[in-house]
């Protein structure tokens, strides 16, 4: 007579399960799992000179909007075409825009916070923005996968600051559509509220 002894089975379902694949892939029974396709990651960089940036900012902050219930309006457009920079605030009632040569600048479209911006504007006072040397420059970078939040850093002449929740859902205002073109003679004909010219 043969005595044997069993030896308890130890092993979880979980493990016999992961056991059976790992034996299938072995013998080819199993189909491979495609990877995901990394997210693309769009970046867009604009080089600005730092004087005129600053002093555009600082206008465009007056009609950026506080009111965080409508977002894309507490948010300053800034572009870059041609060589030209353009920078855009509106809080639907206002609306600033400042336009200024970047030559060295490629062309592109960021959505920057009001709060960012305002951050960066304190850090120069206008006698500190007057010292700024012709080749300085301001840098603005956004960068964004679509599944992840934005990052948007900016880099200016005395340091770095960082939104790394930086997209802003929705599109900006057409506020080309606000500004006069003028009349058959070509001048613009305007209407100032008198409650906005202290501003």
């Amino acid at each position: 007579m043969t005595i044997t002894q069993e030896t308890p089975d130890t092993e979880t379902a979980e493990e016999k399960v992961a056991d059976a694949i790992t034996l299938a892939k072995v013998h080819g029974a199993w189909p491979e799992t495609a990877e995901e396709p990394a997210a693309q990651v769009t970046v867009t960089e604009l080089v600005l000179p730092a004087e005129y940036a600053l002093r555009a900012i600082r206008a465009a902050l007056v009609a950026a909007s506080k009111d965080y219930a409508r977002p894309i309006l507490t948010a300053v457009l800034v572009t870059v075409a041609e060589g030209k920079a353009e920078i855009v605030a509106t809080d639907s009632y206002r609306l600033v825009t400042v336009q200024f040569a970047a030559p060295d600048s490629p062309d592109g479209s960021i959505l920057v916070s009001r709060d960012m911006l305002a951050t960066l504007a304190k850090a120069y006072s206008k006698s500190a923005v007057a010292k700024l040397g012709a080749g300085t420059v301001l840098v603005i970078r956004a960068s964004d996968s679509g599944v992840t939040r934005a990052e948007v850093t900016i880099t200016h002449p005395t340091g770095t600051i960082v939104d790394t929740n930086g997209k802003i859902d929705g599109t900006f205002p057409d506020y080309r559509q606000l500004i006069p073109v003028g009349d058959a003679s070509g001048v613009p004909m305007i209407a100032f509220n008198p409650a906005y010219l202290g501003d």
